[in-house]
């Protein structure tokens, strides 16, 4: 709401008509001083067929939550406007794609490409000629270095740090302050610098390193 609210301040763009929530107890109650108005399908009433929509929740153990709700609502794509803070930068040569959202002190650069939906938080960095896939995110003050691929629904952790030129898999997460240097599978997470592979199947922390992290593929 932050970024909408910055982006008013700059010049009047959009009437804020409130929030929508499929948890019912919340229906009628305030948040950040709007409204929720109802359930999500309340988007899809004929009286807010012209209303933009924003699916602005990021949820590190839902990694294709927006895709689920986007699916849900069938809304076409224009009815996803690109929601970019004013103190963002987005090159010119980027390409970003409907839905998504960049946060205060975001930067993306030139010839990157957004898909649908992705969510850069506050203070990251996107080097130039990356493929970002839709429904990644991308937490406060990560890089990404140049010519980097993330997949579909991809999870970038706080401050954490990858090396230009790898790809993270879909569905896959890089740990908070972790250091990536080599690519990691799709569905896995990695953790640490270097980050290798949390086996999250490990039974007891007790075991020692070598039974709760695998190198990734390459990094021997």
């Amino acid at each position: 709401m932050d970024a909408i609210e910055s982006i008013n301040q700059v010049g009047p763009t959009w009437n804020i008509l409130g929030f929508v929530d499929d948890n019912p107890a919340l229906h009628g109650t305030e948040a950040y001083g709007y409204s929720v108005l109802g359930g999500a399908e309340l988007v899809l009433r004929p009286e807010f067929r012209e209303v933009s929509v924003v699916i602005g929740v990021a949820n590190e153990g839902q990694l294709l939550i927006r895709k689920k709700i986007s699916e849900r609502l069938g809304l076409p794509p224009e009815r996803y406007p690109v929601i970019a803070h004013p103190f963002s930068s987005v090159s010119p040569k980027a390409r970003v794609g409907p839905g998504c959202i960049i946060l205060f002190g975001a930067r993306c650069s030139g010839d990157t490409n957004l898909g649908s939906h992705v969510v850069v938080l506050e203070g990251s960095c996107i080097g130039h000629d990356c493929e970002i896939s839709s429904f990644a995110t991308i937490c406060s003050l990560a890089t990404v270095g140049a010519y980097v691929r993330l997949g579909e629904g991809a999870f970038i952790s706080t401050g954490a740090h990858l090396r230009g030129g790898i790809s993270v898999g879909a569905e896959s997460k890089v740990g908070i302050g972790s250091v990536c240097l080599r690519n990691v599978p799709a569905g896995k997470t990695v953790f640490g610098n270097p980050a290798a592979i949390l086996d999250l199947g490990a039974p007891a922390v007790r075991q020692g390193k070598k039974g709760l992290l695998n190198p990734c593929p390459g990094s021997r």
